[in-house]
């Protein structure tokens, strides 16, 4: 039993970390629900920022047609603002079913692509009235079937990549030159590694004025989904590295890599994707292009994942100022829960925006999927569907980025989590966080001693009880000062350094 100074120390400590410990930033919801009619489902968001003006356009049920429709909405700082004032969806018969529709915005000027009756279009918003960009459908070929396109800007025309399904499945991608949609390349070749096998799942994003494409393609006897990029020289499309080699970190035949997603920052390319683990689960990979080769940027033998017995889906990247971001659905797969969850990369580890991980969602209690990223150079955004109960509704949030340190990937990058903490213009916290101690992971504190100063960290239980000691260490791998394991919690750190300087923050250990 704690005597009373050990009651009032511990409750001093719970006071000084509540007060003292970094909130590097808190999400804000951004209104309510984004649905046209909160009483029809609605699906497939993609988010994207002008500026600090967020658009989001997603799909959602007519239910007197039964059919699906798109929608696009920005928030204007204090609601959300449908982009037409006729309040008519997008896409051309609001008969049919379309779905996945996303999103690019320059200048004030919102672009949308989507695929309808197997055919790609894109339209764009101007003085609030929604217009087709060219005379006709993007389709390298009209006789066949194209899905699932995507959209990026640069100089403000848009580029365009989709799947076109002939014999095979085949990346294609176009831009407009102000009159008509062009081949990027100015042929008609496919991006695919191999064109006699299917790819699907393009994505593209600009680097500097660089596009970028990343996609999953088959290979083999398997038929392993192996994740691919391609950017275009200025003259043909060609591998970052000069190498044909997929990103895929496994190279087990049964370890599929999917749904890739990627962002631009500066000269660095990001992609991320889910790839799958020796239990059958996934966990999310990124790398990134450091000007020779593509680097991990997680060591994690997994994956980023929250929980090692939860899958990952529908990863989203995102450079904030210059710092990655992901988002990622993570679902439970002992029962129905679903995620989402969000971190950033802070030059040695990925750790929430706060000092608590938890989900984004609005209700742990309900279902929440296909989250979708976006960011500024000082704050980020991720939407996502959630059901209200009765319908899926599209909800947003932010959060204020925290200033950070220049991220500049290098080759010793991933090892450098697992050993010494380099120092970091933000004090008193652990990462990664939080840690799961039985698959080897230790947490590590972010601070910086005085050249040659001695300091001790001392680690609490939730009783205010000391479990560990630490003598100018500054890592600790979930054990008790006899070396037992700690019991899966809350635990509290206290860093004392050279005099009068005392750090406090809270850690989360997973059993």
């Amino acid at each position: 039993m704690l005597d009373q100074k050990h009651i009032l120390f511990f409750c001093g400590l719970l006071l000084e970390t509540c007060l003292a410990a970094p909130v590097y930033a808190a999400w804000t919801q951004l209104g309510g629900s984004l649905n046209f009619d909160g009483n029809h489902e609605a699906s497939d968001p993609c988010l994207a920022i002008d500026g600090h003006t967020p658009y989001v356009a997603w799909s959602e049920l007519d239910t007197s047609a039964n059919r699906y429709n798109i929608f696009v909405k920005y928030w204007n700082g204090s609601s959300w603002v449908l982009l037409d004032p006729a309040r008519q969806p997008l896409n051309f018969s609001p008969s049919l079913n379309v779905f996945y529709p996303r999103l690019a915005v320059a200048n004030g000027v919102p672009y949308v692509t989507w695929a309808e009756i197997y055919k790609v279009y894109v339209k764009a918003c101007t003085y609030g009235s929604w217009a087709q960009v060219g005379a006709a459908a993007l389709n390298m070929d009209a006789n066949n079937s194209a899905y699932l396109p995507d959209i990026a800007i640069a100089n403000n025309a848009p580029y365009v990549v989709w799947h076109e399904w002939s014999t095979y499945k085949q990346i294609f991608a176009k831009y407009f030159n102000g009159y008509e949609w062009l081949p990027v390349s100015g042929a008609t070749d496919c991006l695919n590694d191999d064109p006699n096998t299917n790819a699907v799942s393009a994505r593209i994003a600009f680097v500097q004025t660089t596009p970028h494409v990343t996609w999953q393609e088959e290979k083999g006897i398997a038929h392993t989904q192996s994740i691919y990029t391609k950017c275009y020289s200025g003259s043909q499309w060609a591998y970052a590295s000069g190498t044909a080699a997929s990103l895929n970190v496994n190279a087990n035949p049964d370890y599929h890599a999917l749904n890739p997603a990627i962002a631009g920052n500066g000269s660095t390319p990001y992609i991320a994707w889910r790839e799958r683990k020796l239990d059958g689960r996934f966990g999310i990979r990124i790398k990134a292009f450091t000007g020779s080769q593509w680097q991990r940027l997680e060591n994690e033998p997994d994956g980023l994942i929250t929980y090692f017995d939860h899958t990952a889906y529908y990863p989203g990247v995102a450079v904030a100022g210059n710092v990655p971001c992901l988002v990622w659905q993570e679902q439970n797969t002992a029962g129905p829960e679903r995620y989402i969850q969000m971190r950033y990369y802070n030059g040695a580890d990925w750790q929430g925006m706060g000092n608590d991980p938890a989900p984004l969602q609005l209700d742990a209690n309900q279902g929440a999927t296909a989250p979708c990223l976006a960011a500024a150079d000082d704050r980020v955004y991720v939407a996502w569907q959630e059901s209200d109960g009765s319908h899926n509704q599209i909800y947003v949030k932010q959060a204020a980025f925290p200033p950070t340190p220049t991220v500049t990937p290098t080759a010793s990058a991933t090892a450098t989590a697992a050993s010494s903490v380099p120092a970091s213009a933000r004090e008193g916290y652990a990462a990664p966080n939080p840690f799961v101690p039985t698959r080897g992971q230790k947490t590590y504190f972010h601070f910086s001693p005085a050249t040659g100063s001695p300091y001790r960290i001392r680690i609490f239980n939730i009783k205010g009880q000391i479990v560990r000691t630490l003598n100018s260490e500054d890592e600790w791998d979930g054990r008790t000062d006899f070396g037992n394991l700690c019991e899966g919690g809350e635990y509290f750190f206290q860093i004392e350094a050279e005099a009068n300087r005392r750090i406090t923050g809270k850690v989360v250990l997973i059993k």
